[in-house]
């Protein structure tokens, strides 16, 4: 083909297209406009206009019926929903009256059900109560050794404070305890299932046999561990820990009975404040703090039952000793006040040695307030540290009215270096007067050991 060709083909097509564009518009404009027909004439007009008038008219009626039919169709709506909400509370109330009417049969059927059972209840423990009669008779008739029963425990109960005071004063030397006083206590203790059958009803008097049968297992507790440290018997179990083991029991029976007795209050302290690390007295090991903090609790508890008692005062001054130096004054007043009263108030009241207790107690407590003044002391302290002595010594020489078995081992710990009572000892006005006070405890140490 021609190298020219193929512009020449372009150019035509341009030129064609140009012309069917100028042509179609040019051609378009150039016709003539049509006028208008003679027919259309201006009743003709008139004649459209009447009509669009009816059309007009015609729709305002129809958009007024529509309007209607809305409002007849909202107001019956409204009725409908009128009527369908009086239909729903009659209904609810109907339900709601229904459901009161059952409510009141089922409380007529359950009261008059609950006074059936009542009847029946009367009824059948009318026939326990008199079935146990019938059979605490043939038991007393075919059974000897229950006859006169009650005159026998009665017996044993006018003997009970004996038997505390020889038990509490020797919880930790049975060997000193009579025997007549151990049987008694024995033979006291097989009653007890029949105590607490026939007298369930004596709390008190329960408790307090509880309280002496705990006291008297942990003496022989006591003694049983003294043995069997003396002669160890690996392969057997220590009757020591049995016989303690029966002290708690009996002691959780007696808190049960009375949970807020003062002395059980004393009695469960004095443990918490007295077990060795091994947990020999509660049956468990405890750390010191958590056992000193138990005890605070119980003897706060039996101070606000009792203030005047010479037991929890004197337990109560020890902890604060124990808590802080700063509260050693503290534990003064509250020994000073242990004076002022007679009352023990736990088992074994009525012995000396309960006297002597505070006596002891306070000559260490007022030492050591006066080794708080400090060393060397200054002179303005030192008339008060020397009032504070003389207090001790009088008082130390009080507690030698009565030896209770290891009181001279406590003195001789206290009288050495480091010691409670070892600056009183230091003080040459006092040292004689504290040596008298040593010989003297010997000596009946000795009477004890050669009467016994």
């Amino acid at each position: 083909m021609h190298r020219y060709s193929r512009p020449a083909f372009y150019l035509f097509l341009f030129l064609l297209s140009a012309i069917v564009y100028f042509y179609f518009p040019v051609g378009l404009f150039a016709q003539p406009w049509a006028p208008l027909p003679d027919q259309l004439t201006f009743d003709a007009f008139k004649q459209q206009l009447a009509s669009l008038r009816a059309l007009v008219d015609l729709a305002h009626s129809d958009l007024a019926r529509t309007q209607q039919l809305l409002l007849f169709l909202a107001g019956l709506g409204t009725i409908y929903a009128l009527a369908q909400g009086i239909l729903s509370f009659k209904s609810l109330e109907a339900l709601t009256t229904r459901a009161q009417t059952d409510l009141a049969d089922h409380k007529t059927d359950l009261e008059n059900r609950r006074e059936r059972l009542d009847k029946e209840f009367a009824t059948l423990k009318s026939d326990l109560q008199a079935d146990f009669q019938k059979l605490r008779q043939q038991i007393e008739s075919q059974m000897p050794g229950i006859e006169g029963l009650s005159d026998r425990l009665n017996r044993a109960l006018q003997q009970f404070g004996e038997l505390q005071r020889q038990v509490g004063i020797h919880r930790k030397t049975f060997s000193r305890v009579e025997p007549d006083i151990r049987q008694r206590v024995e033979r006291l203790e097989t009653y007890f299932p029949l105590l607490e059958t026939f007298r369930a009803q004596e709390s008190g008097e329960l408790a307090s046999v509880c309280l002496l049968f705990s006291v008297f297992h942990m003496a022989k507790a006591h003694h049983a561990r003294q043995a069997e440290a003396a002669l160890p018997l690996p392969h057997l179990q220590p009757l020591s820990q049995d016989e303690m083991a029966l002290s708690r029991y009996y002691l959780d029976r007696a808190l049960k009975l009375c949970p807020h007795d003062h002395r059980l209050l004393n009695e469960k302290a004095h443990r918490l404040m007295n077990d060795s690390s091994d947990g020999f007295l509660l049956g468990h090991p405890s750390p010191v703090s958590d056992r000193l903090a138990e005890a605070r609790a119980l003897v706060a508890e039996s101070l606000r039952k009792k203030r005047l008692q010479k037991r929890a005062l004197i337990m109560q001054a020890y902890l604060l000793d124990e808590e802080s130096p700063a509260r050693t004054e503290e534990a003064v007043n509250h020994l000073r006040e242990a004076l002022t009263t007679q009352d023990w108030e736990g088992i074994g009241d009525g012995h000396p040695f309960q006297n002597a207790v505070p006596h002891y107690n306070l000559a260490c407590a007022l030492t050591k307030l006066a080794s708080h003044l400090g060393s060397p002391i200054s002179p303005e302290n030192e008339q008060k540290q020397l009032a504070l002595l003389k207090e001790a010594m009088e008082h130390l020489e009080s507690r030698t009215s009565f030896d209770e078995a290891g009181v001279l081992a406590i003195l001789n710990t206290d009288l050495a270096p480091n010691g409670e009572l070892y600056l009183l000892a230091q003080q040459p006005q006092f040292t004689q007067r504290v040596l008298e006070v040593r010989s003297k405890l010997e000596r009946k140490r000795i009477a004890s050991e050669w009467n016994a």
